[in-house]
């Protein structure tokens, strides 16, 4: 398996636990998650030189629907974090937000 695939793969399993404790909804058919204060966020996967995935975070529902998201988080290192370590930090800086 590939660097991006593994990546992928990770996304799309961090999504649905993401799923299991947050809101979720589709948005031009990517997951998305509904979170305090009207917050939308989202996972995306960056490449090389990076291999990490990232929470995108849009202001409000509205600006989620339009494709705006804004603020990035933290870069979540494939090679740094296990799937269980990147899942309770994802966690953690949602709910820190």
């Amino acid at each position: 398996m590939t660097q991006m695939e593994m990546r992928l793969s990770r996304k799309e399993i961090l999504s649905e636990r993401l799923a299991q404790k947050f809101e979720s909804i589709t948005i031009d058919e990517r997951t998305c998650f509904l979170i305090k204060d009207g917050f939308v966020c989202r996972l995306d996967s960056m490449s090389e030189p990076y291999n990490a995935l990232v929470i995108e975070y849009a202001d409000n529902l509205e600006l989620a629907k339009k494709g705006i998201f804004g603020e990035d988080g933290d870069l979540f290192y494939m090679d740094e974090m296990s799937e269980s370590e990147m899942f309770e930090a994802m966690v953690r800086e949602i709910e820190e937000l």
